[in-house]
């Protein structure tokens, strides 16, 4: 009889726990990891003229020399050369449209939050790197009468040419975002060795990380998450629990023997 309600309670601990670690996951913000592949739909367009303070029309040079123009003003702090491709009407239409007077600048600045940069170095070091640039990537509308101008996401998303810190011909390059908890690996969608080439349609912490070639082909595979599926830490959490339920049974049913 005893052994039952061992058994019992073992399996109601399991089943509690199942329940339990993903809401304890999302009551302190615990991240998930999104393995994510992007298209390699390229969208270009003829340079603007800069149209905010700090923001300039600038360009990312590629390995041969050539110039990758940005389709809009960019506000860059990082760094590292930036430019973004997609068109400035496409943009516009992500950010739900603009009204007469308003223009949208992407703004790139040199650093991430002390939390993000906690994060970031965790999955670098899961992804077998040592070294990570980590910058802020946003976007803002001017021209708007808010308080709060910043677009954190898009109904589309927004290709970005940046020159990389790295040396692309010893490494792979990763993208790394920290978005509302969760983050996403985006993969450089280019082959130039000078460049890192990536699509967005949300904004907060990002790191550019230098990889082993050929390392991020193990994303593809069934030991880690697909393609737009989710890891939460909750679920480590609830084996771990559920492993305690049953050592504990175990332990009850020896001592039982033995007495």
């Amino acid at each position: 009889m005893k052994k039952r309600v061992l058994l019992a309670l073992t399996v109601a601990m399991a089943t509690a726990a199942m329940f339990v670690s993903p809401a304890i996951a999302d009551t302190v913000g615990l991240p998930s990891m999104v393995v994510s592949a992007t298209s390699n739909n390229t969208s270009t367009s003829t340079p603007s003229t800069p149209s905010a303070g700090g923001a300039t029309t600038t360009v990312v040079t590629t390995s041969r020399g050539a110039t990758v123009a940005s389709s809009v003003p960019v506000a860059n702090t990082s760094g590292m050369a930036a430019a973004v491709t997609t068109s400035e009407n496409v943009l516009a239409a992500a950010v739900g449209g603009l009204n007469a007077g308003e223009y949208v600048v992407p703004t790139f600045e040199g650093m991430a939050g002390e939390a993000a940069n906690r994060i970031i170095s965790n999955t670098a070091q899961q992804l077998g790197a040592n070294d990570y640039y980590a910058f802020d990537l946003s976007m803002q509308i001017y021209g708007r009468n808010v308080e709060d101008n910043k677009v954190y996401e898009l109904s589309a998303p927004v290709r970005f040419v940046v020159a990389t810190p790295f040396d692309g011909n010893v490494y792979d390059m990763a993208v790394i975002r920290i978005h509302n908890g969760a983050v996403t690996i985006l993969p450089d969608l280019d082959s130039d060795p000078a460049t890192v080439t990536f699509d967005t349609d949300r904004f907060s912490a990002y790191a550019i990380v230098p990889v082993a070639k050929g390392s991020l082909n193990n994303l593809t595979k069934d030991s880690v998450p697909k393609t737009g599926d989710e890891l939460p830490v909750a679920v480590p959490v609830t084996a771990t629990v559920c492993f305690a339920a049953v050592a504990m049974t175990v332990v009850a049913l020896n001592k039982k023997k033995r007495a």
